[in-house]
């Protein structure tokens, strides 16, 4: 597909960043790892393996920061490109994270996403049918038990290493947080100070073998108001600069592993480009459901599909890809 970048989930996606880690502490598993020349930098023994997801921060934009010398601490690390997964989004990567299987394994394909077994099409962040207020939760679902794939956390339980998921407080016990971690247990962050400080106790609490996960979504959050290229998303990320170089000044002479990744990248949107299926009488004509999954992947469910795929391809085909 022109112009796209696709994930390379055989050893360069983030998808693979779970099957590592369990490498690095020694635990079996069938997941796929990094591929072997960044699994080889990265071997070694270790009492913590900490993980830090930064939402929305694209590899593109990183570059460009860094070559502005506005992110040292970040800079220094050793640099490895990563693709995300399909759809790159949030939910998507980070159950992907937590799981170490593409999307497509998981299920977690999107924003909105038909449910068969309720016959809606359903929020997958509040887990309510679309602009219906009607929790599904409270109707037989069970988020613990809505991704079948087992969670690394599972793996690393079995080998005697504890895993601690900082996350912000606001999240905690929500259907979305059990949807990606499963029953295990998230430790709510009120602020980016207290996620580094946070990070930083766990590791020094006690001498048994940790992976602590640490996610901050403020800069994806930013993006999205205000885009990735705006001020505020650039002094977002030099804070959490500032705060890691602090962190790790604390860490010199411990046995750690610090891995840093995002789940995934942005585009800002260009509004002459937007297309605006609403508006479309034909296809509103044609749909059975309403549109599923993402603004940038948008799923149809329609009555002739050989027919409407001719349609979008003739009429949108210069503006998106259409399968």
């Amino acid at each position: 597909m022109k112009g796209f970048v696709l994930p390379e989930y055989n050893g360069r996606s983030i998808t693979n960043i779970p099957g590592t880690v369990l490498r690095l502490f020694g635990i079996q598993n069938n997941l796929e790892p990094l591929a072997a020349p960044i699994l080889n930098k990265l071997r070694g023994e270790y009492s913590s393996i900490i993980f830090l997801i930064i939402d929305g921060v694209g590899f593109y934009r990183y570059r460009e920061l860094k070559e502005q010398g506005v992110i040292p601490n970040l800079a220094g690390f050793n640099e490895e490109y990563l693709t995300s997964v399909f759809p790159s989004t949030t939910t998507a990567a980070l159950t992907s994270l937590s799981t170490g299987v593409p999307p497509a394994k998981h299920g977690m394909l999107g924003f909105k996403l038909f449910l068969k077994d309720f016959g809606v099409t359903t929020n997958m962040i509040s887990f309510r049918p679309w602009k219906i207020q009607v929790s599904l939760v409270e109707n037989g679902l069970d988020p613990d038990e809505f991704v079948k794939e087992r969670r690394v956390y599972s793996y690393l339980e079995e080998g005697y290493v504890k895993s601690y998921i900082l996350i912000r407080s606001f999240y905690r016990n929500t259907p979305l947080s059990r949807v990606i971690y499963g029953s295990y247990e998230t430790y709510g962050i009120i602020n980016s100070v207290d996620l580094f400080t946070t990070i930083l106790k766990i590791h020094k609490k006690d001498k048994q073998k940790k992976f602590i996960v640490a996610y901050w979504g403020d800069t994806d959050t930013l993006a999205h108001r205000y885009g990735e290229r705006s001020l505020e998303f650039g002094l977002e990320l030099r804070n959490l600069d500032f705060l890691l170089g602090e962190t790790l000044k604390k860490l010199q002479g411990e046995n750690v592993l610090f891995l840093i990744t995002a789940d995934h990248g942005h585009l800002d949107t260009v509004p002459a480009q937007a297309i605006d299926l609403s508006e479309d009488k034909f296809l509103q004509e044609e749909m059975v459901l309403p549109p599923g999954g993402e603004h940038r992947v948008v799923y149809l469910a329609v009555r002739n599909p050989e027919k409407v795929v001719k349609y979008l391809k003739e009429k949108y085909g210069d503006l998106a890809e259409v399968a």
